[in-house]
């Protein structure tokens, strides 16, 4: 808008002696533009009626291309409109001009509306601008975009809108914008978002862009897909980004993290975990971990979508483990640690060992019904007893890709408890992997 100004002073000037200019076509310089003008400007009385072209204008630090400027006398003020591309979309702004050319020489603010149209971006506001030879800022001014659904590589981004208030120096693009973003949906491959809330407080530098804390968004819900089962995520959070600066240009390929406080739908209770992700060409996991089985397992990077994702389990409780393969039958101690693959959402190859000597037992009543076996022949129904009441120094669990046979091979030393029984076993077993189902 302050380009308008200048075009009614600069026409100002020329009429000084004849109280009018005529343009057909006439080329002024407005702010270090040649801008060719149609139309006229008349002192007495005063009108105007303008039509400006120019292929590059300047407003602060803001660029418009292929750029039009209409001026037109409304009878109680000039209705004067800057139009022209930028980001994509097509920008106009308007403002009112007063009805005089003092009036007008002496400006050095105005309250402007505008609209951003045709582009991936759209969007109205309004702000009041104010200059001086030091530049030109930006007080009171309201923003709202939108953009429709989109896809980057295997993610999908649904329809996002954005309202903010912004201040600052338009001249340096050093602005402050507080408000909030809202995202309809967020789906990459396995992890599906809803209903994404983001509160804006940043400080915005050219290209870069400050929080005073994380940008962290709320969720309504989020889930996501593992083989056939959908694991919901309890009072799910999203930092979009930490408090360090950041590029907009890069800002989808940097590290975001999805947090929540527990997990339901799978076959083993989990706790708290987060997922760090990134939305670049090739959309992918850079870390993910969740508690479950009183211990942590954590996975490889991987991309989005991959087949095939590692993971690495620590600490799991044996107790646990344990009451999950026996339906809460075999109890026992002691700390599990291993690696396992899954394929396609199933238990590929995983291998555990035990960190350190344990036990395991048998409920009650289970036990004297072991102890009553019988039929068993002699040395088979010793093995038993001893099982039953088992203090381990050694135990590794080899579970095979589907397909393999044996599925599983658990090797176990120790002794018996009740029957002192020393025990080095390699128990190949089948039918596993019913557990998974």
């Amino acid at each position: 808008m302050r380009g308008l100004v200048v075009l009614a002073v600069c026409g100002a000037t020329s009429v000084a002696s004849a109280n009018n200019l005529r343009c057909k076509p006439c080329t002024l310089p407005i702010l270090g533009a040649h801008v060719q003008v149609e139309g006229s400007i008349d002192d007495a009385p005063f009108a105007v009626q303008l039509l400006g072209k120019t292929p590059l204008f300047q407003l602060g630090r803001i660029e418009l291309r292929d750029v039009r400027i209409v001026a037109h006398d409304r009878g109680h003020g000039i209705d004067a409109c800057v139009a022209g591309n930028v980001a994509g979309g097509r920008l106009t702004a308007c403002t009112r001009l007063p009805p005089s050319l003092g009036g007008i020489e002496g400006m050095h603010a105005a309250d402007i509306r505008w609209t951003l149209a045709r582009g991936p971006v759209t969007g109205k506001g309004s702000a009041h601008l104010a200059w001086s030879t030091r530049g030109v800022r930006i007080d009171h001014g309201h923003v709202e975009l939108a953009t429709a659904a989109r896809s980057f590589g295997t993610a999908a981004l649904g329809a996002a809108t954005i309202h903010a208030e912004v201040e600052g120096d338009l001249s340096h693009l050093a602005l402050e914008v507080r408000g909030e973003a809202r995202l309809a949906s967020l789906d990459a491959a396995a992890l599906h978002l809803r209903d994404i809330v983001l509160p804006l407080a940043l400080h915005e530098d050219h290209a870069m862009a400050t929080t005073r804390e994380p940008l962290r968004a709320q969720i309504a819900s989020a889930w996501f897909e593992l083989g056939s089962r959908t694991a919901t995520l309890a009072t799910p959070t999203l930092v979009v980004h930490d408090a360090t600066p950041f590029a907009w240009t890069g800002f989808l390929s940097d590290p975001h993290e999805l947090s929540w406080s527990a997990l339901s739908g799978l076959p083993v209770a989990a706790g708290k975990g987060s997922i760090t992700f990134e939305l670049g060409a090739e959309p992918r996991i850079t870390d993910a971990r969740v508690a479950v089985l009183g211990g942590e397992v954590q996975t490889l990077p991987f991309a989005i979508g991959a087949t095939d994702i590692t993971v690495h389990a620590e600490g799991l409780a044996v107790a646990d483990v344990l009451a999950l393969a026996s339906g809460d039958r075999v109890i026992g101690s002691g700390v599990l640690d291993g690696n396992f693959v899954l394929h396609r959402g199933t238990l590929g190859r995983a291998v555990f060992a035990a960190r350190a000597p344990g036990v395991i037992h048998l409920r009650d009543p289970l036990w004297p019904k072991i102890a009553n076996l019988d039929t068993s022949p002699a040395l088979q129904r010793r093995i038993l007893l001893a099982l039953s009441d088992f203090a381990y120094d050694r135990w590794t669990i080899d579970v095979q890709p589907p397909g393999g046979d044996p599925e599983s091979t658990i090797l176990l030393h120790g002794r018996g408890v009740r029957i002192a029984q020393e025990l080095d076993l390699t128990l190949n077993l089948r039918g596993l992997r019913e557990l998974e189902k």
